[in-house]
């Protein structure tokens, strides 16, 4: 690590003990296991290598921890991590690493205590933009058996229909012969093309990201843009396409699942008083951790089933299906209600029992649209999401849940919305959870104080629809904001924009708060 103070507590257990205590009110046990991993951290010694483009909290707290607990069990042959950076913000997490001898601590905390886990598996890190051609030598060494993926449903560039936006200022500046890549999709273009004319077999893509068959997407949209190459005057993208087409790069479809939220400067704090630990950037997570992987890779993949990883032939689906619809449609449909009722903390807003009662109606709203999975009851699905979601060690932010609803909404809403109007079902629970969407991003809350610290990549012009429905909410206003952010089959509903209509009259009118109060019940 950057380094370790040199006075530590006399008992570091008791330490953290007590600040969870003190954070949470209810005592909790820790277990400290925090140690420099065992294991040769040189990537040159590593015959297996996975590219991950997109390196944050999520992908720290989820495949770097398995890949970290193969290396310590010895598995041969070992598998290391290389970070890869494109986008600007990405050099704070390559410099950070970097000084810390790509070294980081994760902090998993829940119910029946925390642990601490110094993790080693990012060997290295690289930043494309500095050096694009070394980039792409990188991605074609033959090491290199996998590129996976944590880019968030922006990083894919999508319209939305969910085809590739050709039109996106990083695709439409890739696609010209010879241009750099400026997004994920161009760079794994790129790279596959330099191992197509080396000769070297294809890397298997590797999405785990949150979007319905997001294997199945990628490779949708990596050949929408080897179209647009073609048409922009590419000699060789041709010859890609073909490649891809008879099937030779594998896209293997994933269900990934654990509650990482932001790190905060008191996860810092904690780790430097209880542990002696001085971290830049650790990484704090739930822990509950989920893996669901088709078991399909061009060169090979980490025994990950030894670890608890359900590695399928198929049906990878209905696992997805499950996960988006409840988990990452619950997350947001009680963000939005839940920073209006005046909660900033996601286990503060489960603790008001309108807001648990309303998330227990959107469950119920939407079981009958989620096909079964395999040895999981879904009712007890939804009760184990309540007790994750409550958790009150790892203080998720309502703010980071509400995040990019115009693309998450699309992915997790929306697939469901029309489930609901193809069998003639009532959605007014999800109606209310678009209302409290729409209210979020007018940029205002009931009381008309501005909300602060709103993000998503289509925000001004959201925004800007957003309050031309909150100041005249009626069928001719929210229509066409439907239409935009969900698409026609949506938004020329009259059913659908007429409860979102009800459901932003019952917000305006009474507030949100009074709004879910029929749910306490």
């Amino acid at each position: 690590m950057a380094a370790v103070l040199k006075e530590r507590p006399a008992n570091p257990i008791d330490a953290i003990a007590r600040l969870l205590e003190a954070a949470s009110g209810t005592p909790v046990p820790v277990q400290a296991s925090a140690g420099v991993p065992s294991y040769p951290r040189d990537i040159r010694k590593y015959e297996n290598v996975i590219m991950h483009i997109g390196v944050g909290g999520f992908h720290r707290s989820h495949q770097a921890m398995y890949a970290h607990e193969l290396l310590e069990r010895g598995t041969d042959p070992g598998w290391a991590l290389c970070g890869v950076g494109l986008m600007p913000w990405d050099k704070k997490m390559a410099d950070t690493l970097a000084s810390q001898d790509h070294l980081y601590t994760l902090l998993s905390q829940g119910a029946d205590g925390a642990q601490t886990t110094v993790i080693g598996s990012i060997m290295e890190f690289l930043m494309v933009p500095d050096d694009p051609d070394s980039a792409i030598k990188r991605l074609a060494d033959p090491k290199v058996k996998i590129v996976s993926l944590t880019i968030t449903e922006k990083g894919y560039c999508l319209a939305v229909n969910g085809s590739l936006d050709t039109n996106h200022e990083l695709v439409a500046a890739e696609l010209p012969p010879g241009a750099p890549p400026k997004s994920a999709i161009g760079l794994i273009y790129r790279a596959l093309q330099a191992r197509r004319v080396a000769e070297v077999p294809p890397f298997t893509v590797l999405s785990c990201d949150n979007m319905p068959g997001n294997g199945t997407l990628t490779r949708a949209i990596l050949l929408q843009f080897v179209d647009a190459k073609i048409a922009a005057g590419d000699a060789e993208a041709t010859e890609l396409k073909h490649w891809i087409v008879r099937g030779a790069v594998a896209f293997p479809c994933t269900m990934v699942d654990r509650i990482t939220p932001i790190t905060e400067p008191a996860h810092k704090e904690l780790l430097a008083s209880a542990h002696g630990i001085v971290d830049s950037w650790p990484v704090v997570a739930e822990d509950y951790r989920q893996w669901v992987i088709e078991d399909e890779f061009t060169c090979g993949r980490p025994p990950w089933e030894s670890l608890g990883v359900l590695c399928v032939g198929s049906g990878v689906h209905a696992y997805e299906s499950m996960k988006l619809r409840l988990l990452n449609g619950g997350h947001s449909a009680l963000s939005y209600v839940s920073y209006l009722s005046g909660h900033r903390i996601v286990s503060d807003a489960m603790a008001d029992p309108a807001v648990a009662g309303f998330l227990a109606a959107y469950f119920e709203e939407v079981l009958p649209t989620v096909e079964a999975v395999p040895g999981i009851e879904l009712a007890d699905y939804c009760q184990t999401l309540v007790r994750r979601f409550s958790n009150v060690h790892i203080k998720d932010t309502v703010l980071r849940l509400a995040e990019d609803g115009s693309q998450k909404l699309q992915t997790t809403m929306r697939p469901v919305w029309l489930d609901q109007i193809a069998r003639g079902a009532s959605f007014d629970v999800m109606a209310l959870a678009v209302a409290g969407w729409i209210r979020f991003m007018s940029g205002k809350d009931d009381s008309g104080a501005t909300i602060e610290g709103i993000k998503d990549p289509r925000k001004a012009e959201l925004q800007q629809a957003a309050q031309a429905v909150v100041a005249s909410p009626s069928a001719a206003s929210v229509a066409p904001l439907l239409t935009t952010f969900f698409g026609e089959g949506i938004g020329n509903e009259a059913r659908a924009v007429d409860a979102v209509v009800r459901a932003l009259d019952a917000i305006l009118s009474k507030g949100t708060a009074a709004a879910l109060a029929r749910f306490v019940a």
